[in-house]
């Protein structure tokens, strides 16, 4: 007897069976988890940006989402869940490139979500594929199928026509500038530092990744919150003797890194089309609370550049993954025609084998969406903004 209970023997064989004919609900449950935390997130740090006793100081706040992480970080390895390894000597400058870029995207994003609306920074947000696509196109040489430069209209416009239709209260020139900056931060670092990213994070672990790359944007943040008057303007604060204030802060922070979490959790138990779906969700979702708990003025211009920016992005990821399943279709094609060849000639095509491998390098498209989708930006990206 495998169990014993008060009606006697039960095997074990039909109790798997069971388990494992019930649905697996864990893709749902992580996908989500991923919406709820993705849009408190947002919320949240408008709300201590810009609400009632605003901490408004972006860019400390983006050093001291910096500190956190890097000391839940810590935390995490002291567990024993991880280990620190050390940045090779070779990866020194293109990681400096990385951390200087990542640092000018938080401070810039967190300056924008201070000065605007959060229906204008999402809508603004969401321009980034475009910027992708110009980059891959000017640096690179690479072409793209014609629904991809179809959805940069919508994208493009999207803004554009928002920003028209903002009331002034919710309308900063340089607060969307800074969010442009922004975006152009994680283009450039999506398109010419996604390889070198691949290969650190696989060299270190992503643990080690993030640590060395939590204290290297420290190492900018800081000075430029000491620059720019925020570091020394503080303490006139209203809160700063409020040790519960401070606490908020830290925890607001934080929800950056539970993102993270979750937005692994999603990779691992479904697939990188829910991920970029998930993104959807998560704009749309943020921009209708944020009109809601912020008072954003609704007018009708800003509905029409919010509908059209998602609807770009939407589309942009349908045209991805289309791009992606002809690749594979090819990829499949070429390794069908080397098998052939190694069976008549008892050897591997070279030029076959070698066009079927760069396939696969080269157009990874579920690993490049993942960079569109998700800033680096940080797959377990940050306990901050």
């Amino acid at each position: 007897m495998s169990a014993v209970s008060k009606g006697g023997a039960v095997p074990d064989g039909p109790i798997k069976a069971r388990k494992s004919a019930m649905p697996d609900d864990k893709p749902t449950q992580a996908i989500t988890f991923l919406i709820m935390v993705a849009v408190s997130r947002t919320l949240c740090t408008k709300w201590l940006l810009s609400g009632d006793n605003a901490f408004a100081y972006p860019v400390l706040y983006s050093a001291i989402s910096c500190v956190t992480s890097s000391l839940a970080i810590l935390l995490f390895v002291m567990l024993g869940e991880a280990q620190i390894k050390f940045i090779k000597r070779e990866h020194l400058s293109s990681f400096a490139l990385i951390a200087s870029l990542t640092a000018v995207d938080m401070g810039a994003t967190n300056i924008a979500v201070e000065s605007i609306s959060v229906a204008l920074q999402q809508t603004i947000k969401a321009s980034l594929p475009v910027m992708v696509v110009l980059l891959e196109l000017c640096l690179q040489q690479k072409y793209h199928g014609t629904m991809v430069y179809m959805s940069v209209i919508p994208l493009t416009a999207g803004p554009v026509i928002a920003a028209f239709g903002t009331d002034v209260v919710d309308f900063s020139l340089s607060g969307s500038i800074w969010m442009v900056i922004a975006v152009a931060a994680a283009a450039v670092k999506s398109v010419k530092l996604y390889q070198a990213i691949k290969v650190m994070r696989k060299d270190m672990g992503m643990v080690s990744f993030l640590l060395w790359l939590e204290l290297s944007t420290l190492v900018i943040l800081g000075p430029w919150s000491v620059i720019n008057g925020e570091f020394w303007s503080v303490r006139d604060y209203s809160l700063v003797d409020d040790y519960g204030h401070w606490a908020v802060i830290c925890a607001v922070s934080l929800l950056g890194g539970l993102r993270a979490f979750a937005t692994t959790m999603v990779l691992r138990y479904a697939d990188p089309i829910s991920l970029a779906s998930s993104s959807v969700l998560i704009q749309m979702s943020t921009v209708v609370l944020s009109i809601l708990l912020f008072n954003t003025k609704v007018t009708f211009l800003l509905v029409v550049g919010t509908v059209v920016s998602v609807g770009g992005f939407a589309l942009f990821t349908i045209a991805k993954f289309k791009a992606n399943a002809e690749t594979q279709e090819s990829a499949s094609m070429l390794e069908s025609d080397e098998t052939v060849t190694f069976a008549e000639n008892e050897g591997p095509s070279g030029s076959t084998a070698e066009k079927a491998s760069l396939i696969k390098k080269d157009f990874d498209h579920n690993d490049q969406l993942k960079a569109y989708t998700t800033p680096l930006n940080r797959e377990w990206k940050r306990f901050g903004m």
